[in-house]
């Protein structure tokens, strides 16, 4: 690879940082190494470039106010139709650290009783499908630890959470 094609790499590089373009992802530091290692310059498709944050607000899934986008946490290589981070919990800051605590006493309540994570390519008790991938504990604030579930099943009952948990927020 020639001097120039380099130094205009290391100046795409910084640009895309710098702007805000070019997320920390690992997958994009491994793209990265790979690209500087590889002299064909092929991968550097693979980049996730992104415009950041989406502008603007949006609404607490829990306690319903508005907040600055910012108050909310992002996955650092999902990408949403119009090239913002997609954000990873519909919670905003406080509501999260609420729901963290109230996670913790829960798990700590029912130590006891959470049996040891299933192997990979066990089956769900919920969906009865085997799964490969995480396990979750599914649990309710009131009734504890239920049973591990699978990713699927854990983001199924996160999406259709029984409005009675948030009646306090009401």
């Amino acid at each position: 690879m020639s001097e120039e094609k380099r130094s205009l790499i290391k100046v795409i590089n910084y640009a895309l940082e710098e702007f805000g373009l070019f997320t920390k992802a690992k997958c994009n530091t491994k793209v990265k190494e790979r690209f500087n290692e590889n002299n064909s310059g092929e991968e550097i498709l693979n980049y996730a470039v992104t415009s950041g944050i989406p502008p603007g607000t949006a609404e607490c899934s829990r306690c319903k106010k508005e907040f600055p986008t910012s108050e909310f946490k992002y996955y650092q290589s999902r990408i949403d139709g119009q090239g913002y981070l997609m954000r990873s919990n519909a919670l905003c800051g406080e509501c999260n650290k609420k729901e963290q605590n109230e996670r913790k006493e829960v798990f700590d309540r029912d130590e006891h009783k959470i049996p040891p994570k299933p192997e990979k390519g066990s089956i769900c008790p919920s969906c009865g499908r085997s799964w490969e991938n995480n396990w979750h504990k599914h649990h309710t604030e009131e009734d504890g630890f239920l049973e591990w579930q699978c990713s699927n099943c854990n983001m199924a009952w996160q999406n259709n959470r029984n409005p009675k948990k948030f009646k306090d927020t009401e």
